[in-house]
């Protein structure tokens, strides 16, 4: 398609020379006509507004009639813009510029985006409308086309081809129950014998030596700012290295000075 386009595409001149430059010119004719504006509008407010009711209403559960009030809110935001101001004296480097230029971009993408989703009316993957709750493939299995005409977008449809892939019903409620093995099975009826809450997915089991360990270790002795005193965080008092080694010895035990 790109090749047979190619071959058609009106030139100008026998090798296409002048297109970059007329390009350009009217590029620079935008840029030219931005500058001079000096409208009370702030571009970032509008940007901020578009965002707000992008994210409030055409994400992924969608109602008609907020699609249809983003709609109009977004022809609103792109009559104010014509009254933007770039107020920046420093074109050479500036980032307001760049930035009014794709903010027009964004409004059209919008556009696209909410007149796509109110013209559509059904649920289909990730894109919920509780007024039309299931999928309708006599009417939306189709790809929706969005071209630039000045006035807005025109959309139109094309048939998606299946006849490889038959369309099937999405349905996550199956196969959520799963067996347990005899193993597990018999893993979790010993955890929770043994007293430890049995929660779902790995069996719980005990740790060998369990029965050997204290029953209170929330509270171990910790070191203090002087390195010499160990402070029993238990019964609130402490001894120094030396002190411990003395009961050892007193306790007939074997002990090194530290």
């Amino acid at each position: 398609a790109a090749i047979e386009y190619a071959k058609n595409v009106e030139r100008n001149g026998a090798d296409g020379a002048g297109l970059y430059e007329q390009e350009q010119k009217r590029q620079g004719e935008i840029n030219n006509q931005l500058i001079k504006q000096s409208g009370t509008e702030n571009q970032y407010i509008l940007h901020d507004e578009m965002g707000k009711w992008m994210t409030d209403n055409v994400t992924v559960v969608r109602y008609n009639d907020r699609l249809q009030a983003t709609d109009n809110k977004l022809l609103e935001l792109m009559d104010r813009y014509q009254r933007i101001s770039i107020n920046d004296s420093n074109m050479w480097a500036t980032a307001s510029l760049p930035h009014a230029r794709q903010l027009w971009n964004m409004m059209q993408l919008a556009r696209v985006m909410t007149l796509g989703a109110l013209n559509r009316n059904e649920s289909r993957g990730a894109h919920y409308k509780p007024d039309f709750p299931n999928r309708d493939d006599d009417n939306f299995m189709k790809t929706t086309i969005a071209e630039y005409s000045g006035e807005g977008p025109v959309i139109s449809y094309e048939a998606v081809d299946v006849s490889l892939v038959k369309p099937r019903k999405r349905d996550y409620s199956k196969g959520k129950e799963s067996k347990q093995s005899p193993v597990s099975a018999e893993l979790t009826a010993q955890a929770a014998a043994s007293g430890l809450p049995v929660k779902e997915g790995a069996a719980q089991m005990q740790e060998a030596g369990w029965e050997y360990r204290p029953e209170n270790m929330t509270n171990p002795a910790t070191w203090t700012q002087n390195k010499e005193e160990v402070d029993n965080t238990v019964s609130g008092d402490y001894k120094t290295s030396a002190e411990q080694g003395k009961d050892i010895r007193d306790a007939g035990g074997k002990s090194t000075e530290l």
